[in-house]
C-alpha cells in the first residue's frame, strides 16, 4: 500500500500537467515516460522507507499487547535488533537452536548461550577437549555470541571424578594442558566468556561438597585458567539450598562458608541456582514460588563477601516435572509466566542491593534424561502451536524492560 500510494501521488501530479499540455504524439510519449518514472521513483522510495521501518524497530511489539482469558500476557521480544544470519548452518548445536529462538522472536533473542565441558583427567582428554572447546568458542565468536561455560567434574559416561584428588591438585597438570591447548588454538581472553567450575558445588550432586573442598577446587581451577587467560572471566554457582553436607547440614542456610576461603579478586561474578519442583509425597510440598527457591538474600551476602559486582540467577520453569522421588506435576503457561515475573523480581532485588544481575534460563526439554523434566517452551519445530511460546517472548520483553540480560541453556 505504501509503494502504491507513492507511485500514484507522483504519477497523478505529473499527468495533470501533461494532459493540460495537449494530446499530440509528444504528449503521449511524455505520459509514458512519466508512468515509467513514477514506478522507478516509487520503488526507490518504497525500499528506503521499508529499510528505515525495519531498522527503526517499528513493527516490533515492544509492549505486551493483549491478555488472554486465562490471564496470559501476549507480547513480542521487543528489542528491534536484526537477527543473526546463518545460525541454522552452524556446527555448534547451541547456535542451531538459537536460530529457532530468533525465528520465534523475529529478532535477536540473546547474546549468551551456555556450554558444558568435562574436567580432563588424562593428557589425552586434555588435548582432545581443548581442541573441541576452542572450535566451539571460535564459532560462537563468529556469531557474536558469548559463552557461559560450566566445567563439570565428571567423565564422558557421567561418572563423577574423585573430588579429593581434584582439590588436592591431582588434575592440575591436565587442567594446565587443557587451558594451554585452548590458548594455542588462538582463543582470546574475551572469546573465553564466563567459566564456572563445579557448578552447584554446595549440593550433593558431585559428592564431597564441604565448603573447604569447594573453595579449593574453585581456587585451583580458576588460577590455572587465568594463568593463560588473565583477563578472562570466572564465576561460582551455588544452589539456594545446601544439601547432603556433613558440615553444613541440609536446607536454606548461609552461603558465606563456601566463598570466604576463595581469594578476593580471583572470581568475577557469582551465580545463584534455584528451580521449582513438584511435591515429594506428604512430607514436602511443591516448590513453585521464586521467593522460596531463589534465596537472593543469601546470595547477595555471599557475593559481597566474595567482592564481586555481578550476581546472576540460574533457573527455569517446567512444563512437565516427573523427577524420581517426586509427584508428577504440570504447570500451565499462565503459571509459568507468573513464576518468571517472580524471577524478575528476584533480579530486581539483586540490583537494588547494588549488584548487576542476569538470568540464565533453562529452556531445554530434559524429560527423557535422568532429570525427567521438560523446561522447554515449545517442541522443536512447533513453536507456533505452543501457548508457552508467548511466555518466552513476553519474558524476553520484560527482562529487557527491567535491564536484565537473559542467557539461554538449550541445544
Amino acid at each position: 500500500m505504501l509503494c502504491q500510494s507513492l507511485e500514484s501521488l507522483y504519477h497523478n501530479k505529473r499527468m495533470k500537467y501533461y494532459h493540460a499540455s495537449g494530446q499530440h504524439r509528444h504528449a503521449r510519449k511524455r505520459r509514458l515516460y512519466t508512468a515509467a518514472g513514477a514506478a522507478v521513483l516509487a520503488a526507490g522510495l518504497c525500499i528506503t522507507s521499508l529499510w528505515m521501518f525495519r531498522h527503526s524497530g517499528e513493527g516490533v511489539s515492544v509492549e505486551p499487547d493483549r491478555v488472554t482469558a486465562s490471564g496470559l500476557r501476549i507480547g513480542g521480544c521487543g528489542n528491534g535488533e536484526k537477527g543473526r544470519r546463518g545460525l541454522e548452518y552452524s556446527s555448534v548445536p547451541q547456535l542451531k537452536k538459537l536460530a529457532e529462538y530468533e525465528a520465534v522472536c523475529g529478532e535477536t533473542a540473546t547474546g549468551t548461550m551456555s556450554v558444558f565441558v568435562n574436567v580432563p583427567t588424562t593428557f589425552t582428554e586434555a588435548t582432545i577437549r581443548s581442541k573441541a572447546t576452542a572450535t566451539t568458542l571460535k564459532e560462537l565468536a563468529r556469531y557474536d555470541v558469548s559463552p557461559v561455560i560450566f566445567l563439570e567434574p565428571h567423565v564422558a559416561d557421567g561418572t563423577v571424578i574423585n573430588l579429593n584428588t581434584y582439590r588436592g591438585g591431582g588434575y592440575d597438570a591436565m587442567l594446565d594442558a587443557f587451558f594451554a591447548g585452548i590458548k594455542r588454538e588462538g582463543i582470546t581472553d574475551q572469546q573465553m566468556g564466563l567459566w564456572t567450575p563445579q557448578p552447584e558445588g554446595n549440593t550433593s550432586v558431585w559428592g564431597n561438597n564441604t565448603p573447604q573442598a569447594y573453595a579449593d577446587i574453585v581456587r585451583r581451577t580458576v588460577t590455572i585458567q587465568k594463568k593463560y587467560f588473565p583477563d578472562s572471566k570466572a564465576s561460582i554457582l551455588l544452589d539456594s539450598k545446601t544439601s547432603g553436607s556433613s558440615t553444613a547440614g541440609t536446607g536454606y542456610s548461609s552461603l558465606v562458608p563456601y566463598v570466604q576461603n576463595i581469594p578476593k579478586g580471583l572470581i568475577d561474578s557469582a551465580g545463584l541456582q534455584g528451580f521449582p519442583a513438584g511435591s515429594a509425597g506428604s512430607s514436602t510440598s511443591a516448590t513453585v514460588d521464586p521467593k522460596v527457591y531463589l534465596r537472593t538474600d543469601l546470595a547477595v551476602e555471599a557475593a559481597k563477601t566474595l567482592g564481586v559486582k555481578q550476581l546472576w540467577l540460574n533457573t527455569g520453569t517446567f512444563r512437565h516435572f516427573a523427577k524420581d522421588g517426586f509427584e508428577p506435576m504440570e504447570l500451565s503457561p499462565a503459571q509459568r509466566q507468573d513464576m518468571l515475573a517472580g524471577v524478575l523480581e528476584a533480579a530486581d532485588s539483586i540490583k537494588a542491593a547494588g549488584l548487576q544481575s542476569a538470568i540464565h534460563l533453562f529452556a531445554k526439554d530434559k524429560l527423557v534424561s535422568s532429570e525427567r523434566t521438560d523446561w522447554s517452551y515449545w517442541t522443536t519445530g512447533q513453536a507456533a502451536q505452543s501457548p508457552a511460546t508467548a511466555v518466552f517472548k513476553t519474558f524476553i520483553h520484560d527482562a529487557r524492560k527491567h535491564g536484565v540480560p537473559v542467557w539461554l541453556y538449550d541445544y
